[in-house]
C-alpha cells in the first residue's frame, strides 16, 4: 500500500491530478481569451464609429448641391452643345466629302462620253436638293436650341 501512494502523490500537484490541473489551466485560458475577445469587439465597435463620424463630416464638408442655374455658373449642358455641333460638322463634311468624289467620278464619265450629261445634271440636282434639305433642318435645330 505504500507504494501505490507515492505513486500517486507523483501524478499530483498541489492534491489534484495532472489531468485535472490541465483543465483548470484550460479553462483559464478560455475565460482571458473571452475577455479579450470582447474587449478587441469593443474596440472594434469605437473604431467603426469613430470612422463613420469621419466619414459623415467629410461628406458634409464637401457637399456640393447642384443649383438649377445661377448667374455666372456653367450649364452642364453648354458644354455638350459645341461638341454636338463638331460633330454634325464633321458628319457634314464626309457626306460631302462622298458627294464630291462621286461627281468626280460622273465628270470622268462624262468626258469619256459627253452622252452622259443628262446624268451628271440628274445627280447635280439630286445633291442640290440634299443640301436643300440639310439647311432646313439646320434652321429648325437652332431655332430649338
Amino acid at each position: 500500500m505504500r507504494q501505490s501512494d507515492t505513486e500517486y502523490r507523483r501524478g499530483t500537484l498541489l492534491g489534484l491530478t495532472l489531468a485535472e490541473t490541465l483543465l483548470i489551466l484550460l479553462f483559464l485560458f478560455l475565460l482571458l481569451f473571452t475577455d479579450v475577445i470582447d474587449q478587441k469587439d469593443k474596440e472594434q465597435d469605437n473604431l467603426t464609429a469613430e470612422i463613420k463620424r469621419w466619414r459623415e463630416g467629410i461628406e458634409s464638408i464637401f457637399e456640393v448641391q447642384q443649383p438649377e442655374k445661377l448667374p455666372g455658373k456653367i450649364d452642364p449642358q453648354d458644354l455638350d452643345r459645341p461638341l454636338d455641333e463638331l460633330q454634325l460638322i464633321a458628319n457634314e463634311y464626309a457626306t460631302a466629302r462622298e458627294e464630291i468624289d462621286q461627281l468626280r467620278s460622273t465628270l470622268s464619265k462624262i468626258s469619256d462620253d459627253p452622252s452622259k450629261m443628262d446624268e451628271v445634271v440628274e445627280r447635280i440636282k439630286e445633291v442640290a436638293k440634299a443640301e436643300a434639305e440639310k439647311k432646313k433642318k439646320k434652321k429648325k435645330k437652332k431655332k430649338t436650341h
